[in-house]
């Protein structure tokens, strides 16, 4: 079965989580390469970039779920070239404020047995990872989190 068949098989909901997601990681992948990252995260913190992004309607908010938002951004980053941990977290973190959850976006660092720094990015959400975990997670560094985007 192809991509495109699989994904006109999902409901009208699936469909719009997925296209969304990608449009939004797409839009994190791309100003996260050009721009400091502090600058990104003014920008999708800020109300007025939060109207220039795929913005959930009222219908789908109310039926959407925490596990739906990481489903698509999970599968969205399967499919698209490039998308790193951070890029996922950050976007996972942007539509949850969007949709009035409250996540930590947390970005960790290790230094690795050969010295070399490794840095991963998650997301927390009332003590659980949702996104990023990995087997050695506690043994990195965590850096000072920002303030989340606004809703």
């Amino acid at each position: 079965m192809s991509k495109l068949t699989r994904f006109l098989l999902l409901s009208s909901t699936e469909r719009w989580l997925l296209t969304s997601t990608a449009l939004l990681t797409i839009s994190i992948k791309l100003s996260l390469r050009f721009l400091p990252f502090l600058t990104v995260h003014r920008l999708f913190s800020s109300h007025t970039a939060a109207n220039v992004t795929p913005h959930p309607s009222p219908h789908i908010v109310a039926t959407s779920t925490v596990d739906q938002w990481v489903w698509a951004i999970n599968a969205v980053g399967r499919h698209l070239p490039g998308m790193t941990c951070l890029v996922q977290a950050y976007a996972l973190h942007f539509v949850l404020a969007r949709c009035g959850i409250r996540t930590r976006l947390q970005i960790g660092i290790l230094r690795s047995r050969h010295g070399q720094i490794e840095a991963h990015a998650w997301v927390e959400h009332q003590g659980a990872i949702l996104i990023g975990n990995l087997p050695n997670l506690v043994e990195y560094t965590r850096l000072p989190t920002l303030r989340q985007a606004a809703p």
